[in-house]
């Protein structure tokens, strides 16, 4: 198991590094825009995962791959997950150094920003609320039964009324988590 993930580690910062190298004004249009977009929420698992930022922070690759394709809610909501490896590496610098004035300074800097993240996601998902369909989550429950594995614990079968927006959710709900 663990040399597969390696393979996609490796595969996925190889297709990251020739994003990168083409530059963003190449994934504007056509197919190029495509791939990016396809590849980028890779890039963001794999700098979350590393807990390193990607280039895909940098407000170059925020806007010049979008200017002929406008960002929908998922896009907007990627660029805020790829936020979260800065916060990361803020914190696992801050863990190694030594107390001081100026780290309990960054500290502070660090949760601040951690607040103004909460909020952009709070904001995120209000649009959302007052875009997508009713009801959110895009979550219909089918039945309740009896867990065949303990037993003795609830769960519920869900049917999934709209993929892409249970997707986004998903990716919603982990940003929120791994920022708490």
């Amino acid at each position: 198991m663990e040399a597969r993930g390696s393979n996609w580690r490796s595969h996925v910062l190889g297709a990251i590094k020739l994003i990168e190298l083409r530059g963003p004004r190449a994934h504007a249009t056509s197919n190029a825009h495509d791939l990016f977009v396809d590849t980028r929420i890779a890039a963001i698992l794999a700098a979350i995962i590393l807990r390193k930022p990607s280039f895909l922070v940098a407000p170059q690759w925020r806007t010049l791959p979008f200017e002929a394709r406008p960002k929908d809610q998922a896009d907007d909501l990627h660029d805020l997950m790829a936020l979260l490896p800065l916060l990361f590496e803020e914190y696992d610098l801050l863990e190694v150094a030594p107390p001081s004035a100026e780290s309990q300074r960054r500290h502070v800097q660090l949760f601040d920003r951690c607040c103004l993240l909460e909020q952009a996601l709070q904001r995120w998902y209000t649009l959302l609320d007052s875009t997508a369909p009713k009801p959110l989550p895009p979550f219909i429950r089918v039945q309740e039964e009896r867990s065949t594995i303990s037993g003795d614990e609830d769960f519920f079968v869900f049917e999934i009324s709209d993929y892409n927006l249970a997707a986004t959710l998903a990716f919603y709900w982990a940003t929120c988590n791994l920022l708490h």
